[in-house]
């Protein structure tokens, strides 16, 4: 069951300000350029509340502090104000994948927080501690919500999305625009009580899969806890917490690849590494092939249920397939998956290392795109990449309802919801 509620969100006076100019990425996905670029378009950018006007030193606890002071002048200054009224809001994005041009519609309220052990809420992939402490902080100094945790939900039949499309389709978007990356945004703000409680009804029977923002529900979850202890009469103003709902079963649901580069601390020659690999895996000779789309053919055309990945070592490319032997000698479902056999089996057997306790940017990087695998690998020597095929959404079901969770960076949903249409302050 979903329990969710209306909100008066706080939003950015789109008099004074434009929404293009003012929100960004989610904190987790702004490198040092997106911030820049970000930050620039608008002293009032959302990008300057959750990352800051620089990459910050974690241990530097004033600027929580300054966030809030920031923050609290702009709402004296009215650059944000809240609506009148409790609303659900309406976010549409429009992009492309491949060649296909896709329409993703989801809508944001407060989601009551409840512990993963009750079952309604599931998370899908483990998580790394730092930005939960990070993201702490900044609530327990703000008391605000900034970013969206991003949730899909399903389970008994629902119009719910084809109801708030034809409420919608009456009514002008507050903002309709382009943005740098050939994202096209629109965003609704719907007050109407008969409507909201159609769809708060509807919600009740759905359950609900985090796709992203982990580390955001873990640290609301534990704020509330932390708050009953410390201020019980106070307490539930955090029991909900802001979400952006879309439906598990929406065909213009993405979920794109992230693909590994490791950096092994000792140079293993081609012939140890084939060795090593023969064990568990079917390897190829090498493939004449650098192109990125036509490298992305070969993966999705023998694509199956054994995983498959392509892997980048000493200037060859090879198409390496684990065996069936060793496929189904594995019982856990999550522990079939690519990313998972990519852990298992060949950073801890293959590496010797515990992806756990593997640093990114050190021991490893993650990658987004094919591209950046290429270069990195001709830029380390001794550095072996992976080039994965994207998990699907049947996968990521399958495992969540059987308790399991998948390694970091397993999915990559496109496109992100992007943060400041709608914050959510508690008091």
């Amino acid at each position: 069951m979903a329990n969710i509620i209306p909100f008066k969100g706080l939003k950015y006076d789109n008099n004074k300000v434009k929404f293009q100019d003012v929100v960004s990425y989610p904190y987790d996905k702004i490198n040092k350029d997106l911030l820049k670029l970000f930050s620039e378009k608008s002293t009032y950018n959302i990008a300057r509340l959750i990352k800051g006007d620089f990459i910050r030193d974690e241990k530097n606890d004033d600027w929580y502090d300054e966030v809030k002071q920031t923050l609290d002048k702009w709402i004296i200054d009215k650059i944000l104000k809240n609506s009148e009224k409790p609303c659900l809001y309406i976010y549409e994005q429009v992009y492309t994948c491949g060649e296909k041009t896709l329409r993703r519609i989801s809508f944001s309220a407060l989601g009551e927080l409840e512990s993963f052990r009750k079952g309604n809420i599931k998370p899908h992939e483990n998580t790394f501690s730092g930005p939960k402490q990070d993201r702490y902080k900044l609530l327990n100094a703000t008391h605000t919500n900034f970013g969206h945790i991003f949730m899909l939900f399903y389970g008994h039949k629902n119009n719910i999305i084809e109801k708030i499309k034809e409420k919608v389709s009456l009514i002008n978007p507050e903002c309709d625009f382009l943005d740098d990356f050939g994202i096209e945004h629109r965003f609704w703000e719907i007050s109407d009580k008969s409507f909201i409680e159609e769809i708060t009804s509807q919600m009740k029977e759905q359950n609900l899969l985090i796709a992203d923002g982990h580390h955001r529900y873990e640290t609301a979850l534990e704020f509330y806890e932390s708050m009953k202890d410390k201020d019980p009469e106070n307490a539930d103003k955090f029991k909900f917490r802001m979400m952006t709902f879309v439906d598990i079963n929406d065909p213009s649901l993405v979920i794109l690849p992230t693909h590994r580069v490791f950096y092994p601390e000792e140079e293993t020659s081609k012939e140890v590494l084939m060795d090593r690999l023969n064990k568990h895996f079917e390897v190829s000779e090498p493939i004449a092939e650098t192109d990125e789309n036509k490298l992305k053919e070969i993966l999705s055309k023998e694509a199956g249920n054994i995983p498959l990945f392509l892997m980048l070592a000493d200037n060859d490319i090879y198409k390496i397939r684990m065996k069936e032997s060793s496929y189904n000698s594995i019982e856990q479902v999550n522990k079939k998956l690519s990313v998972s056999v990519l852990q298992d089996f060949i950073a801890q057997d293959i590496f010797e290392k515990d992806v756990r306790s593997m640093a990114p940017g050190k021991d490893m990087d993650y990658h987004k795109n094919i591209k950046s695998v290429l270069k990195s690998v001709e830029e380390h020597p001794n550095s072996v990449g992976f080039i994965l095929n994207p998990t699907l959404i049947e996968q990521v079901k399958a495992v969540v309802e059987v308790g399991g969770r998948m390694p970091q960076k397993s999915t990559d949903f496109y496109p992100k919801i992007y943060t400041g249409f709608v914050i959510n302050k508690m008091d």
